[in-house]
């Protein structure tokens, strides 16, 4: 379980990020998605890859493939029909492992569609993902799906939640002069968006956004 947050803590985040002076113009790059394949397709290309070299033009052959309209059950029996290869074709991406990784969630998603008796996908993960917890994700039991990723599904299903990457376990490492885990980040970081009143996806995008420039700022200047 995660701790207690020290309400010090709070107020050296909520500090820091005012001294950023960030943006809340941009929505985050997370769609309003309709379509439980969509959900589960950009939460597994997206981890460690560039999201509109990598990710947004998969997501736009999917889309023209209309593979975004059939339901989880018909995608694992494409790729166990078809073969891992059919769907990196499709996806004019050769990364067998993000197929098979596509093909795990799926099934998961389809035990839990059967535990809970849920008929429609969508509503599955969404139904799913407001009831889950970040600390759920240690038992979620998909290889490859860790807390990052759990949140990020909890994400796009519609929860207004964040997930740790490098940026922010930086920005809260700068505000509160220590590490924490994964998952107090996650409270952290919720905690102050409620203080300032900002939705949390809005503050988790802006501050990735200016960490991320920072990042790049100094690769040119080495």
């Amino acid at each position: 379980m995660p701790r207690v947050l020290d309400k010090d803590d709070v107020e050296k985040m909520v500090a820091h990020v005012e001294s950023l002076r960030l943006s809340f113009d941009h929505e985050p790059e997370e769609r309003n998605y309709t379509s439980s394949v969509l959900i589960l397709s950009d939460a597994i290309l997206s981890v460690r890859r560039k999201y509109k070299e990598v990710v947004q033009p998969i997501i736009d052959r999917i889309r023209n493939h209309k593979l975004h309209e059939r339901s989880l059950e018909q995608v694992v029996q494409i790729i166990d029909e078809r073969g891992a290869q059919y769907l990196m074709d499709l996806w004019q991406y050769q990364d067998e492992g993000r197929v098979l990784l596509l093909l795990s969630l799926s099934q998961r998603f389809l035990e839990l569609k059967a535990e809970l008796k849920i008929h429609d996908d969508l509503h599955l993960l969404k139904s799913w993902a407001q009831k889950a917890v970040p600390e759920d994700s240690k038992a979620f039991g998909v290889k490859g799906v860790g807390i990052a990723t759990f949140q990020y599904l909890r994400i796009l299903s519609g929860v207004d939640t964040v997930k740790p990457d490098v940026h922010l376990q930086q920005a809260v490492k700068d505000a509160v002069m220590r590490q924490y885990s994964d998952f107090d980040i996650i409270t952290l970081v919720e905690a102050t968006s409620r203080r300032i009143g900002v939705p949390a996806r809005k503050l988790e995008y802006a501050i990735w956004k200016y960490y991320s420039d920072k990042a790049g700022l100094t690769k040119k200047c080495a």
